[in-house]
């Protein structure tokens, strides 16, 4: 087990910053485990990427950079 700091604030203020940041990233993928769920911000022109993790009141940013790949992992045949 690692400990990381990572940055949280109030859901709604996580996810508007995210949606007006400079950044231009927009939901790409959307997650869930049992306590809470993760949604993934890509902009697919720069590449940036933002991953947060939130419930209905708390919104952490888990990670985030600058070299996103799309693998589509399509049905198998």
């Amino acid at each position: 087990m690692i400990e990381k700091p990572v940055l949280c604030a109030e859901t709604a203020t996580v996810m508007n910053g995210i949606a007006s940041s400079q950044y231009g990233e927009k939901p790409s993928w959307i997650g869930a485990d049992e306590k809470s769920k993760f949604t993934l911000f890509v902009n697919e022109k720069t590449k940036t990427w933002t991953l947060i993790q939130f419930d209905n009141n708390v919104a952490c940013i888990i990670g985030v950079g600058d070299g996103s790949t799309n693998i589509f992992l399509g049905p198998k045949t």
